[in-house]
């Protein structure tokens, strides 16, 4: 996701002079999220200047359409700054259409007089339920195995842990409960038959303790662990680049890994799902928190 969003910044400033395909109108760069109630894509009419002009109107109806239902979102124009070396403004389309897994869109830009870029993407299905398997203990060390069958495209696995914090008899809160998220994506790794990352509960209780203030104004004593979940999040298939390490220098190629027609840049989607799990009271304890977990 960063990738894409640096490509943003980064690819659709390009000069239009080196561009041989003269049929291309717009640069759309974003992505579609099933788990989100507002979609985002950014759109950057060519040009043959480096730079646009602060404030300058962008001539583009934006409209997203659900091919299957053949119902049509009318996107709307927001003026975004960006604080980067590159950039200082951008137009950002938005809606708050929802869009659902495993079905196909069409993202289309229109000039005024005609001339229009299209994007098609389709949503991934659902990802499969993982299998979480305990691992042997060593020590104090609380970890599990979490497996995915089947291959997919993943952009983004993240840890959630809900705490909030207890008063020293450990029954009332002081209202700090809120959600500490871990990231997993980085040791994702392809195993026979499937996809797979070991989870380090033991590790992640430093993060988790340190979004607390303790040392402040939190005269917390102990935590208590609400509940536990994995994220994750299935890139659309086109989308290869999504957790490679590729340069900018190379996403900034104009057509580089590009799906819009009569355009550039690239049209993603992401389809998220959620997995609640429980942790044995034994474990809690051992990780050094109090079991709040509904049963």
């Amino acid at each position: 996701i960063a990738l894409l969003a640096g490509a943003a910044l980064v690819g659709c400033e390009t000069s239009l002079d080196p561009f041989v395909d003269e049929e291309a109108y717009f640069s759309i760069y974003g992505f579609l999220d099933t788990g989100a109630d507002t979609q985002y894509v950014r759109v950057v009419a060519l040009r043959d200047s480096v730079r646009a002009r602060p404030g300058a109107r962008i001539d583009a109806a934006v409209a997203l359409t659900d091919l299957a239902a053949g119902r049509t979102a009318v996107l709307r124009d927001s003026l975004f700054r960006f604080f980067t070396f590159r950039d200082d403004e951008g137009h950002i389309f938005w809606t708050d259409e929802r869009v659902a897994p495993d079905r196909t869109y069409r993202f289309e830009v229109q000039r005024s007089d005609g001339a229009t870029s299209t994007a098609t993407v389709t949503t991934p299905p659902v990802p499969p339920t993982p299998v979480i398997t305990a691992l042997p203990r060593f020590g104090a060390r609380v970890q599990r195995q979490v497996r995915w069958v089947g291959t997919m495209n993943v952009a983004q696995v993240e840890m959630v842990y809900h705490v909030r914090a207890l008063n020293r008899d450990s029954t009332v809160d002081d209202g700090t409960e809120h959600a500490v998220v871990v990231p997993y994506t980085d040791v994702l790794q392809e195993v026979d038959g499937g996809l797979e990352i070991i989870l380090d509960l033991t590790r992640d209780y430093g993060p988790v303790y340190n979004s607390f203030d303790f040392e402040g104004a939190v005269p917390a004593w102990r935590i208590e662990l609400t509940a536990l979940e994995i994220r994750l999040g299935r890139a659309s298939d086109e989308w290869t680049f999504v957790s490679s390490s590729i340069d900018f220098e190379t996403l900034a190629i104009p057509g580089q890994f590009t799906n819009v027609d009569r355009g550039f840049g690239f049209l993603g989607a992401i389809t998220r799902a959620t997995y609640p799990w429980i942790l044995p009271p034994e474990e809690v304890a051992l990780l050094g928190y109090t079991n709040g977990q509904a049963r």
